[in-house]
Order: C-alpha cells, then structure tokens, then sequence
C-alpha cells in the first residue's frame, strides 16, 4: 500500500505545481495598443489642387517630456505619483503620433485654399516657401482614468524671417468618459484637437494679419 500512497502523493504534487507554473507564465495579460485619433476623416485631404497658391504652414517639430518617452502608457495615480501600465502601450511612438495628429487637425482647422499644412524637415525645406513654421514643447501631458486629462505646452510660430512672431501657453483640462483605456485615449486626442483649435486661431489671426497689410 505504501508504494501507491508515495506515488498518488507524487502526482498530487506534480499537479499542484503545474497549476502553480502555469498561472505564473501561461496566463500573462495580453497586451493592448492605442493611437491618438485626430479630426481627419477616411477620405483624403485634397492638399494637391491648391498647394502651389496657398501659404505653406510647416509643423515640427512635437517635444513631449521624458517620462512619457516611453511604449507603455503613462497615468498620473496621485499628485506626485505616475503610473507606466505595462499592458496598456502605445502602438508606435508617442511623439511622431502626437507631431501627426497635430498636423491632420490643423490640415481640417485652416482653409485649405489658403493655408496649407506639411510636415518640417530639416534637410530638406530650407528652399521651400515656408511663411510659417509651428514648434510645439509639451510640458505635461497625462490622464486618470476615469478622471480628467491635462494637457500644458508651449508653442511658437515662427515668421518667413525664422523669427517667432507669436508665443502662447496652452493649458488644457478635460473628463475622461469611461474608466477603460480606450475613453482615456479618446480624451487624450480631443485634448490635442483643443491645442490644435489654438494654433489654428493663432496662425489664422497671423495670416489676417498679413493680408489686411
């Protein structure tokens, strides 16, 4: 009888730690990946037809601070507490996203007629006929879910001579919708779109401007 008891003991054991084993490796939580969303819709933006007679409005580039740096999405859980949500990531880099969505808002903000708006690159615009370039140095930028969202950054135009010919401080608030990741993304994109209603005033108000000159 002894025999049979060591072996039932055995495989009760050998049981108990494969269900051990498997609930520490074989059931990690799955990741899940965001964007933000910007005002543009599926169909295109028809810069083509008037991108030769419009003012060219040159985007670039979107600082973010370091502790948002990073694929993983970052939530304030206190005052002096952030929080990096390991299964909850960016799907790609925060920074071009956030440059991109920028860009797409302001494309639908400002009259394609007049204003066209096109990414900065370095290297290779120094001969375009860029009236104004926007550089935008995002201060903070975090959310609670189920709370509010905050959204602080500062923002420059510069004018045809690199000079800044207008300088503004944004400071964002707005509630997030639901408790879930996705409601707090889609209030992170309409936080954007509201720095991005700001630069568009800005750049309009500019532009009125210059031609009333």
């Amino acid at each position: 009888m002894r025999p049979i008891c060591s072996r039932r003991l055995g495989i009760l054991i050998f049981c108990l730690l494969a269900t051990v084993l498997n609930g520490c490796f074989g059931t990690s939580q799955p990741s899940r990946f965001y964007a933000l969303s910007s005002l543009r819709g599926p169909e295109p933006i028809p810069h083509a037809a008037s991108a030769g007679l419009s003012t060219l409005v040159a985007v670039g580039p979107v600082a973010i601070p370091d502790y948002l740096n990073r694929p993983e999405i970052v939530t304030r859980s206190g005052k002096n507490e952030m929080r990096v949500n390991e299964f909850q990531r960016w799907a790609g880099d925060l920074q071009a996203n956030m440059l991109n969505t920028v860009i797409e808002d302001l494309s639908m903000l400002l009259p394609p007629d007049r204003l066209s708006v096109i990414r900065w690159f370095p290297a290779g615009q120094h001969d375009m006929p860029v009236t104004y370039r926007v550089m935008v140095d995002v201060m903070r930028f975090d959310a609670v879910p189920g709370g509010s969202v905050f959204l602080e950054a500062d923002w420059a135009i510069y004018g045809k001579e690199k000079t800044i010919v207008l300088a503004k401080k944004s400071s964002i608030s707005g509630n997030v919708g639901g408790a879930e990741f996705t409601d707090l993304v889609a209030a992170m994109s309409k936080a954007v779109e509201d720095l991005s209603r700001e630069i568009a005033a800005g750049v309009m108000s500019l532009d009125q401007k210059t031609a009333e000159k």
